[in-house]
């Protein structure tokens, strides 16, 4: 499944990050990376961005990258 549709408070983690190289490493450089545990802490309306927890970080995503990020649900 993709992060955009993941629900409010599911833990969940990374498994494929579809992004150029650039742009992946950002992202791990903010705490986002393969195996890294997420969950969504709010949304905005519509396609608006996201408020993410990676570990004991706080991050914004905006919407459409998070359509590019596979995550697997945590039991």
């Amino acid at each position: 499944m993709w992060l955009d549709a993941l629900a409010n408070g599911v833990k969940a983690a990374i498994e494929d990050i579809a992004f150029e190289a650039e742009s992946r490493l950002r992202l791990q450089a903010m705490g986002l990376g393969v195996g890294q545990e997420v969950s969504v802490v709010r949304r905005s309306n519509g396609a608006g961005p996201m408020m993410l927890r990676a570990g004991a970080t706080y991050l914004m995503v905006r919407h459409q990258d998070a359509q590019k990020i596979r995550v697997r649900k945590l039991p």
